[in-house]
C-alpha cells in the first residue's frame, strides 16, 4: 500500500530509532511531508475507495462462482 519516498516513508519494524529518524525528516521536511500526503491521497483515490473495493470484490466472487461451474 505505502510506496517508500512515494507515498510514505517505510521503516524496519521494531526499529524505534529508524521511526524516529522517520518521524523528524518529516518534521523538518514540509515540502516532503506535503508531497508524500498529496501522493497517498491520490493513491488511496485511484485503488482504495468503496467503488473499487466492491469492483474488485465482485470480480473475485465472479472469478469463485465461474471455476465452480467449470
Amino acid at each position: 500500500m505505502i510506496q517508500h519516498g512515494e507515498t510514505g516513508i517505510l521503516v524496519e519494524k521494531q526499529n524505534p530509532e529508524a521511526l524516529a529518524r522517520a518521524i523528524i525528516g518529516l518534521i523538518e521536511n514540509p515540502s516532503l511531508r506535503q508531497r508524500l500526503g498529496r501522493a497517498a491521497r491520490q493513491r488511496f483515490e485511484e485503488h482504495y475507495t468503496a467503488a473499487k473495493n466492491i469492483d474488485n470484490l465482485t470480480r473475485v466472487f465472479e472469478k469463485a462462482l465461474n471455476g465452480r461451474a467449470e
